[in-house]
């Protein structure tokens, strides 16, 4: 859909983690609510705290939602 890894197809930037599956962009909920605003900040970066204790990439800035892993490549 947004091509092979280096290739600029549609909307997907060419380079992105996304095509190689290193990279997935989460949605949060809460009791069934999805989590909007300074609420979802504040879980993204309670998240993004234990995934980089687990090895993940530090988080991006403005992209909060976005979670990747790249140290195996």
């Amino acid at each position: 859909v947004h091509g092979e890894y280096g290739e600029a197809v549609g909307y997907a930037a060419s380079r992105s983690e996304h095509k190689r599956r290193l990279a997935a962009d989460l949605c949060l909920f809460c009791g069934g609510e999805y989590l909007q605003g300074t609420e979802a900040e504040l879980a993204h970066k309670d998240l993004h705290r234990v995934w980089t204790i687990m090895g993940g990439d530090p988080p991006i800035p403005g992209d909060a939602n976005h979670y990747q892993y790249t140290a195996a490549v």
